[in-house]
């Protein structure tokens, strides 16, 4: 081989070799950067998801009795007393339009929502929202409550 030749062969190996690397680096960063996209979706859900119910089960609400007329709902509660839910204020918050409940609440539009309280056996008592089945990202929160008289789970699912 001629020199020159060789020249040319190690040149074009040379930017073959670049050209791999370059696009494994273009892959790597294309990787980070939708791990955390995800990330920080998951980090934002998980903030609004226990502010939620930290809300419900712990707030009566803005105003305190926006049961009896939920077009002035500013924040929706459902506690009488801390962690103890009442009857009136979860009958009203499931009768709600999803749409309306969603936005008191401050879920997002591009988010949705799933809430259920249930009882010790496991049957659930009442829920709102739409229950998803999706394999997509879903935060489940749960907080313990008095509901009736009695303990129950207090769920809420954001997907």
């Amino acid at each position: 081989m001629a020199k020159g030749q060789i020249n040319a062969v190690s040149f074009l190996l040379s930017m073959i070799f670049y050209a791999v690397v370059i696009a494994l680096l273009v892959g790597m960063i294309a990787v980070l950067q939708k791990d955390n996209l995800y990330a920080a979706n998951r980090d934002a859900l998980t903030v609004t998801g226990a502010s939620i119910t930290d809300m419900l089960s712990r707030s009566g609400g803005v105003p305190g009795n926006w049961e009896t007329n939920t077009s002035s709902i500013q924040a929706i509660g459902l506690a009488s007393t801390s962690n103890n839910l009442s009857v009136l204020k979860v009958n009203a918050f499931v009768a709600l339009n999803y749409d309306v409940s969603r936005a008191a609440l401050g879920i997002p539009n591009s988010t949705n929502y799933y809430f259920a309280i249930v009882n010790a056996s496991g049957s659930v008592l009442k829920q709102s929202g739409v229950d998803s089945n999706s394999s997509g990202m879903a935060l489940v929160f749960t907080r313990y409550v008095v509901w009736n008289g009695s303990s129950a789970r207090m769920t809420l699912k954001l997907y």
